[in-house]
């Protein structure tokens, strides 16, 4: 028993650590966020806070709607995000050619960029690409440029747009993969922080009663769980965007699996053994 013991304990005191995956039901944006940040090297007291933090919430997940879920989650990642420092000079970037600096790290380097650092990147660039084809884009540069003030709604709209984009613009471009991963690190345990708070609030002020966290429920809702081993990557590697139809599993036609030769001619020179062996261990 006490060999036994010995070589059970290691095993426990080094168990594989545990991953959640959101289930398809959630936002991506909330996917991203709670895959990437599981990518982050933690003590295991840390990584143990952290899965205790996720199953909470998936309790409290629960006691929302499926509208009340998404339109939180997707909110409060945009307002968590949206909230830095404008840039003291950022009227050199006022300019459609900023595009090409972010679609070149697309291109080249977006394997090298977490889920949600990846999605981050897509967001930038898609909110500066809708800026620039915007048809009140030449007469914000001209107002810019003459000096005079922003008074349509529009304009005022545009600079807003602006002053919240260009701050993650200038750190991307600026920042080596492993510098804006360990930039948005404490941007994204606050998002889920901060989410825990309002999905607790809402369902106080909202059910009109205290949220009560059930520690014997073993079962989770919106997510899935995978332990493991020494060696494997915590989170499995999957394109960012939708698959295309090029690109989905292919149907087999029916040519393709009917069997292509012709059934096998028995062979003329075959004899069968007179005397079968003997079966062994009753077989």
């Amino acid at each position: 028993m006490k060999y036994l013991l010995i070589l059970i304990l290691p095993g426990l005191l080094c168990a594989a650590p545990i991953t959640y995956y959101p289930k398809k039901d959630l936002p991506a944006e909330f996917s991203y966020l709670i895959e990437s940040i599981q990518l982050y090297p933690l003590e295991n007291k840390e990584r143990e806070i952290l899965g205790e933090n996720i199953k909470e919430l998936d309790q409290m997940l629960s006691e929302l709607t499926k509208e009340e879920v998404y339109f939180l989650l997707k909110s409060e990642i945009y307002k968590g995000l949206l909230e830095r420092p404008k840039l003291k000079k950022q009227n050199i970037y006022y300019n459609p050619e900023i595009l090409k600096s972010l679609n070149s790290i697309i291109e080249v380097r977006l394997d090298d960029y977490h889920k949600f650092a990846q999605w981050l990147l897509f967001a930038v660039y898609t909110d500066l690409r809708q800026i620039f084809d915007s048809p009140f884009y030449n007469t914000f540069i001209v107002k810019k440029k003459t000096g005079l003030p922003l008074k349509s709604k529009n304009l005022l709209m545009m600079q807003k747009r602006f002053d919240f984009i260009l701050p993650w613009y200038e750190e991307i471009i600026n920042s080596t993969p492993e510098e804006l991963h360990e930039s948005i690190k404490e941007n994204m345990f606050d998002l889920l922080n901060i989410i825990e708070i309002k999905v607790n609030d809402l369902i106080k002020f909202s059910r009109f009663e205290k949220f009560k966290l059930d520690p014997n429920k073993k079962t989770l809702s919106f997510f899935t769980t995978k332990t493991l081993l020494e060696g494997q990557k915590d989170i499995k590697e999957e394109k960012m965007l939708d698959i295309t139809i090029e690109e989905s599993p292919k149907v087999m036609a029916k040519q393709e699996w009917i069997p292509k030769n012709a059934p096998m001619d028995p062979n003329p020179d075959y004899t069968p053994p007179k005397v079968l062996p003997a079966p062994v261990n009753d077989w």
